[in-house]
């Protein structure tokens, strides 16, 4: 047995209650909920409820950028939030640092970012996207 699936079986009995462990809450975050194993995913109770966080709405997105971009006036965040639509935090702060950090111009820099996304068929099926807007040393 590997240490990776070895580690599963410990995580599944723990979840299955085979480990007994009193007032404690399990939370979990993940990307992609595709990529968990078929036996965390498919077996009631292994997670009680699950919460999809959706893409912020537009009221959000502008109080974000209204805090990250620098002198930003009426008209130029009206621009920012309808080229944002359907970005995630993560990806507000793409757009963010190539436009100010790097000098990308913002439609160029969101079409790069939208190119990357997928829509959301089903809260099974997230995706998460890099852009790389020439940033190294990763």
């Amino acid at each position: 047995m590997s240490y990776s699936s070895g580690r599963e079986e410990r995580l599944l009995g723990l979840l299955g209650g085979k480990m007994q462990i009193d007032h404690v809450l399990f939370i979990t975050t993940t990307n992609y909920p595709e990529r968990l194993d078929q036996r965390l995913r498919a077996r009631l109770s292994r997670f009680d409820r699950v919460e999809v966080i959706a893409a912020p709405s537009a009221e959000v997105r502008r109080a974000y950028l209204k805090k990250r971009v620098l002198d930003p006036n009426a008209a130029e965040i009206e621009n920012w939030i309808a080229l944002s639509d359907g970005f995630s935090i993560a990806h507000l702060k793409e757009l963010v640092l190539a436009v100010r950090c790097l000098g990308v111009d913002l439609n160029e820099a969101a079409e790069r970012i939208k190119a990357g996304l997928k829509p959301r068929q089903s809260s099974e099926n997230f995706t998460r996207s890099r852009m790389g807007f020439g940033r190294t040393g990763r």
